[in-house]
This record gives C-alpha cells, sequence and structure tokens, in this order.
C-alpha cells in the first residue's frame, strides 16, 4: 500500500517506501516539485522555490499576498478584464516552483472583474 507524503515545514518531506518503511527527506534540485506547502518558500541547496499566489484574492486583504511571498516582494501589477472574482491573481512571474538564485520581486496579473 503507497502513503501519501507528509510535510514537516517546507524543507522536509515523509515520504513511505514500497515496503510502508518511513523515510525523511530533503528537497532537491529533481524532486522539490513534489513538496507539498505551494505558498511556503524553500530552499533547494544554493537556490530559492518562487512561492505560489496564484489564485489568491489580492485586493481581499495585500497583506496576505505579501504574507505568501515572504522572501519574495509584490513587482508589478497589471489588471486585465477576466471572469474571475475582482481581484484574483490570475499569474505571477517568475512562475510557481521556478528555482532563482535570490528572492526577487514577483509580477502579478490581477482580474478587474468582467469588463462591460
Amino acid at each position: 500500500m503507497l502513503f501519501p507524503p507528509i510535510s514537516f515545514g517546507a524543507q522536509t518531506l515523509l515520504t513511505f517506501d514500497k515496503n510502508g518503511k518511513p523515510q525523511l527527506s530533503q528537497p532537491t534540485k529533481d524532486n522539490y516539485k513534489d513538496f507539498p506547502g505551494e505558498t511556503n518558500h524553500q530552499r533547494v541547496g544554493d537556490k530559492w522555490v518562487v512561492p505560489n499566489v496564484v489564485g489568491r484574492n489580492h485586493d481581499a486583504n495585500p497583506n496576505y499576498t505579501k504574507l505568501d511571498l515572504r522572501d519574495f516582494w509584490i513587482g508589478k501589477i497589471k489588471r486585465v478584464p477576466s471572469n474571475k472574482p475582482v481581484g484574483e491573481i490570475l499569474s505571477q512571474s517568475p512562475k510557481a516552483k521556478e528555482l532563482v538564485s535570490k528572492p526577487m520581486p514577483v509580477d502579478l496579473t490581477i482580474s478587474s472583474g468582467i469588463s462591460k
């Protein structure tokens, strides 16, 4: 029987081998995308993993977006018409889970609602 991985914070993952034996592991450049916790910042060796803020409603509380970005920060904001709720983050650059050399601004594309 296979068990799902369990996260112990952004840096440690508990997995189980085919015999059900638990194994603690750290993210590597090959497996870091398998780790849960997309909004938790993590480091993989000397690289940083870009956190995910897509789907969050930035307008409801911009401070939550800042908290989710942690060591990264909000860059340029572009508002575009969308069928998504006003304020919802539609995309980000750099993309979530991209490996970068240091924290940097994350540009956001945010829904301005349906254009009339």
